[in-house]
């Protein structure tokens, strides 16, 4: 009898510890769908509000609008990604382009995605301007993130402190 138990111990050992890491796996999805409902209800609620005039300490996602002067002289690239064009499949990367304030800080704005080839230059509006967007919180790289280029303005980590420097 002993050698039949000794036989089925390193099985039962494995398969608890299986089961051990399924729950934490399952437990951990779970928490990390309530964490993207709320980011998603946080998201939906900014969108229902009207936009109001961005302060020091806004919320992420809250809706603001922002009154200054694009500087497309300094202009940035964040991320990479492929985008279905009626040209064709195109690579792309969102144009991050500081906004200068009157008494307040620059900020930074992503005018969106554009096509890393284009055939004319992407008009920015002169003089100034007002522009609504959400608040959005920056990033920090992870392991497995592409390094930043700020010599050409290339960024793969959406880091405002990183990106302000290379500007």
């Amino acid at each position: 009898m002993t050698g039949k138990l000794s036989r089925l111990l390193g099985p039962g050992i494995m398969a608890t510890a299986m089961l051990a890491v399924l729950l934490a796996l399952g437990t951990w999805q779970v928490e990390r769908l309530h964490w993207k409902l709320g980011l998603l209800a946080q998201i939906a609620r900014a969108e229902a509000a009207p936009a109001v005039p961005l302060q020091p300490d806004a919320e992420p996602f809250t809706k603001v609008q922002v009154t200054g002067t694009l500087r497309d002289d300094l202009a940035a690239s964040y991320g990479a990604d492929v985008r279905d064009t009626p040209a064709g499949t195109v690579l792309g990367t969102q144009l991050i382009v500081p906004l200068e304030r009157k008494d307040a800080d620059t900020i930074l704005v992503d005018r969106g995605w554009v096509p890393d080839s284009r055939p004319r230059a992407i008009a920015l509006p002169s003089g100034e301007v007002t522009v609504e967007g959400y608040v959005r919180p920056g990033d920090t790289p992870g392991l497995f993130s592409a390094t930043d280029s700020p010599a050409t303005r290339q960024f793969y980590t959406l880091d405002p402190t990183a990106i302000c420097s290379a500007l």
